[in-house]
């Protein structure tokens, strides 16, 4: 009927993925006509383990980098290569003209990284390879990554690991908090983390707080900062559109407070490429 059931001690095996789930309750169900992708759900037994899962799920693409991989145009001298020839005033002069350099030897983008998700919560959901939702209690591991929330999702398609309720990401030598962030993983590994409503950022020399804080990773490492509110103030002068108590926490401008210093502007750029802070 395309439909299994399994309670208690549970352990699933993708052998195609090398996916695994333990513990819970599962209901798989196998694609068909009212569904276009195999669907599973796994949550927590009473008395029992919360499901935890090593998921190899396959990441898109990372465009932007296989999009610029390319060696820059060495310059052409114009001359040939030296081939030794024989002294004989019989030789005939050399005539091969040298090939120009294009400059367009490409590099091979650099394959996607691998690593798996291990994650733990109340229930997990899995459609396919390609999208996951996890609730209750999350916590997910990955390389150096630790990331806890109330609930995350993660889509292969648009390349995205959502965190929504009390969202935490620890990679050291900073520590991320926030409502909603917004974890940009083309390949696998992290290019960008988009932290929303009450968002504070600790790391060595800095602390930095503001309803929004975007950053921006190279190399796994830590390279910018944006901070800006997510409502701005109007001037009642002109507009009679006010900023509701409600919206007054994201309007509140980022503050940096770095070393002695301490920053407050209507939007902080902070750059620390090597998260070195510059």
């Amino acid at each position: 009927l395309g439909r299994l059931q399994a309670h208690g001690s549970v352990f699933v095996r993708d052998t195609a993925q090398g996916s695994t789930i333990r513990n819970g309750d599962l209901v798989y169900l196998r694609a068909d006509s009212s569904r276009a992708e195999d669907q599973m759900t796994v949550t927590a037994r009473p008395g029992g383990g919360r499901p935890h899962a090593v998921l190899h799920m396959r990441a898109a693409v990372d465009t932007v980098r296989a999009d610029t991989a390319k060696v820059a145009p060495r310059p052409d001298t114009g001359v040939a290569p030296a081939v030794a020839r024989p002294d004989t005033a019989a030789a005939k002069p050399d005539t091969a003209a040298a090939k120009p350099d294009t400059g367009t030897v490409a590099v091979s983008p650099a394959p996607p990284d691998t690593t798996p998700y291990d994650v733990v919560a109340n229930r997990i959901f899995l459609q396919g390879n390609r999208y996951a939702l996890f609730t209750g209690e999350v916590v997910i591991h990955r390389d150096s990554l630790h990331a806890f929330s109330d609930s995350a999702t993660y889509d292969q398609a648009a390349g995205r690991l959502l965190l929504n309720g009390a969202a935490r990401v620890n990679d050291p030598p900073y520590d991320l908090t926030s409502q909603h962030m917004d974890i940009a993983v083309p390949g696998g590994g992290i290019r960008s983390v988009l932290a929303t409503k009450s968002a504070v950022l600790v790391g060595q020399d800095l602390r930095l707080t503001s309803p929004s804080i975007r950053m921006f990773m190279k190399g796994g490492l830590l390279d910018r900062l944006v901070a800006v509110p997510l409502v701005r103030e109007r001037d009642t002068t002109r507009d009679t559109t006010k900023v509701t108590p409600a919206d007054s926490g994201d309007a509140a401008r980022p503050v940096a407070v770095v070393e002695k210093y301490h920053l407050t502007a209507d939007s902080l750029q902070v750059d620390a490429p090597g998260q070195e802070l510059k």
